[in-house]
Formats: C-alpha cells, structure tokens, sequence
C-alpha cells in the first residue's frame, strides 16, 4: 500500500501470490513478502516495512482478539480460502504518515 491523495491505497499492479507454511506469524509472513516482491519487481522500494490487513491496519494480533496473528488462525477467524486472503505490505513512512492525516482529521 502506499499513501496517495492522503490515503493508503493497494498499488495496482502490484499484487503477487505467497506459497508460505501455514503457521506462519506476521513477522515470518512479512519477511517471504518482502524477498518475493524484491525478487519480482525491480522497482519495490526499500524498506522498514509494516504488514497490513485489507482496512490499513497493522498485522499485530487476529482482528477483535489478543490472540498473536498466525495465518492459519485468520484463516478461520476470516473464513476464506488461503488463496482469496489478501495483505499488504507498506513503508513505515507512509503508514506513520497516513495515522498523522488521521489523528488531523479527527481533531
């Protein structure tokens, strides 16, 4: 995702399919997107990177838990296929810079 017109987006062209474990957590599921989008797209720009759900927010824990995120258990917290899940990977900068807008926004 990147900020455009003051909101993150998920960049057009950009989306690539993940083989990983199933076990993954957030911080292993970031690091094989990472390599996969390195290794495809030549233009990907370095990092530090945050992963993101489909909503902007940040990969910590399963969405409405305290439950540490693993793929296997957003899958059935989600209820989708593997192959119809969807994340994203965004600079820091742009994350930290869009949660700036939105803290403006709301004051």
């Amino acid at each position: 995702m990147q900020l455009k017109d003051g909101v993150l987006k998920p960049v057009r062209g950009m989306v690539l399919p993940l083989v990983v474990p199933l076990g993954l957590g957030a911080e292993q599921l970031q690091k094989a997107a990472e390599q996969k989008m390195m290794a495809f797209n030549k233009h990907f720009r370095s990092g530090p990177y945050f992963l993101l759900y489909p909503d902007g927010s940040k990969i910590t824990n399963i969405p409405g838990t305290e439950t540490s995120f693993s793929l296997k258990l957003y899958k059935e917290a989600l209820g989708k296929a593997y192959q119809c899940i969807t994340v994203y990977l965004c600079t820091v900068e742009d994350f930290l810079a869009d949660r700036k807008l939105l803290t403006k926004s709301l004051s």
